[in-house]
């Protein structure tokens, strides 16, 4: 199966809500009460946050798409730092795939994506969260040369759950200057 990797504007907002709510659910629907379950997606993917986002230049989608067109994973980056700041780094925000899609390497493509666009920032390192009971996905993360580098908290809903910071160093920041 074969996917192209397009950049989404704020015209893919309802699509990308839509895709956004279907894959969180396949991937935590079962390890976390409806309510919320709930609570989480109709605030977090509302539409009129993503356009927000697509509005916003710190933030960057990409799309997957099947040969119909149709959106089968995507991918948000952040071009700011740990603390919020435009830097030299770059934060993996989202990567999600349907699950008809697990096992045709789309994860792959949307993690090359973001490697692509952060040596088109000169960035020294890519960093994302990973709620610490998604074995899987931390084992991707590995895969790509991520380690884990913190931890932090994560409100879905009303459950505090507690995630990893995960960081994979691009380049040395000494040696970058030269």
């Amino acid at each position: 199966m074969s996917f192209d990797i397009i950049k989404l504007n704020h015209d893919s907002a309802l699509d990308l809500a839509h895709l956004s709510r279907e894959t969180f659910k396949e991937a935590y629907s079962e390890f976390n009460t409806e309510e919320d379950m709930a609570l989480f997606l109709s605030t977090r993917f509302a539409i009129e946050k993503l356009i927000d986002e697509f509005n916003n230049p710190d933030f960057e989608f990409y799309g997957a798409v099947d040969s119909n067109g149709i959106l089968k994973g995507y991918l948000k980056l952040a071009i700011l730092d740990k603390y919020g700041r435009r830097g030299d780094c770059i934060e993996l925000a989202r990567i999600y795939i349907l699950r008809e899609a697990y096992g045709t390497r789309l994860g792959h493509q949307l993690m090359q994506k973001a490697h692509d666009r952060a040596a088109e920032f000169d960035a020294s390192e890519i960093y994302l969260i990973v709620w610490q009971e998604n074995e899987k996905a931390i084992r991707f993360y590995k895969k790509w040369g991520f380690e884990i580098t913190g931890t932090q908290t994560f409100l879905l809903g009303t459950d505090l759950q507690d995630d990893f910071v995960m960081t994979k160093v691009l380049k040395n920041k000494l040696t970058s200057n030269k």
